[in-house]
């Protein structure tokens, strides 16, 4: 079965947030991403791993559209042996609305007084139609530290 790679390129980082774009093949723009800053890898506070995971996608009421991600011990399609799982691609706008997982928008901006990713559900759904057009999606994540 052919994997195509979807790429999670991280490039900001500070107390607050960790900042990235994914890059979907066939798609002209990135989708920019918003994580907890990195914290050891401690379940619901930091960020994910550098590395390659499997892609599925997850639908629930709380995170309609989503995509979670295998390799951490998600409890759905693999072992709950790892010390994290569950981990999704979900609509969030700032960091904090995250525990451990990846928010999607079009933009990095001020939002409320705060910095956040923009229009987060709209592009979690464009994001969802691209990765749905993909056969057996993969994210790598590399850190531009």
């Amino acid at each position: 079965m052919t994997t195509q790679i979807v790429r999670l390129e991280r490039f900001g980082y500070d107390v607050f947030a960790t900042w990235g774009r994914i890059f979907v093949p066939g798609c002209l723009s990135p989708y920019f991403t918003v994580e907890r800053p990195w914290a050891y890898n401690a379940r619901s506070v930091s960020c994910i791993p550098t590395g390659m995971y499997h892609l599925k996608r997850h639908d629930s009421e709380a995170h309609p559209c989503s995509w979670v991600i295998v390799g951490l011990g998600v409890s759905r399609y693999e072992f709950a042996n790892e010390p994290r799982f569950g981990c999704l691609i979900h609509a969030a706008n700032f960091a904090h609305e995250v525990e451990g997982c990846i928010g999607v928008g079009d933009s990095i901006t001020s939002l409320n007084g705060g910095v956040g990713v923009s229009r987060s559900k709209a592009t979690l759904k464009r994001l969802d139609e691209a990765l749905g057009r993909l056969t057996n999606p993969k994210l790598e994540i590399t850190s531009g530290r």
